[in-house]
């Protein structure tokens, strides 16, 4: 009786575990260059410039101009603390060998906001970069 109740836990337990590590798997996203043009191609191209640490050609490019960047003073504070720090992180999010490539693990539409989901470090949760339409280009909204 007490085999049979251990041998059923050990079932159960695989039942339960098993499905929700593979639905979790990081490797279940792919490494891609981003396609010119789509949202993806604007979070590597601003990744790149962030970490390249081209922060002035990064905000007339990718900062959104009523959300992310409505004054100077933003922009200045933007520059300073938010860039500064996520250029130490997201050299991470940079795949490939030659850093043209991103792992896109979702994209979420929220109003007119797209969120996309970025694998950065493969022990960590995945890093959202929201982004919206500025015009006809898109923008970053959130860093």
């Amino acid at each position: 009786m007490r085999s049979l109740l251990l041998a059923l836990t050990v079932v159960l337990t695989a039942a339960l575990v098993l499905p929700a590590t593979a639905a979790e798997n990081p490797s279940a996203a792919k490494t891609e260059t981003p396609k010119a043009g789509s949202p993806e191609a604007v979070v590597l191209g601003g990744l790149q410039l962030i970490v390249d640490g081209k922060l002035d050609k990064w905000v007339k490019t990718y900062c959104h101009k009523d959300k992310l960047c409505p004054t100077p003073q933003a922009t200045k504070s933007l520059k300073r603390y938010n860039l500064a720090a996520a250029r130490r992180v997201v050299h991470h999010c940079l795949k490939g060998p030659k850093k043209d490539q991103l792992e896109v693990t979702r994209r979420v539409e929220e109003g007119k906001d797209l969120k996309i989901f970025l694998q950065c470090n493969p022990k960590g949760s995945p890093r959202p970069f929201t982004l919206r339409k500025d015009g006809d280009a898109w923008k970053f909204r959130r860093i």
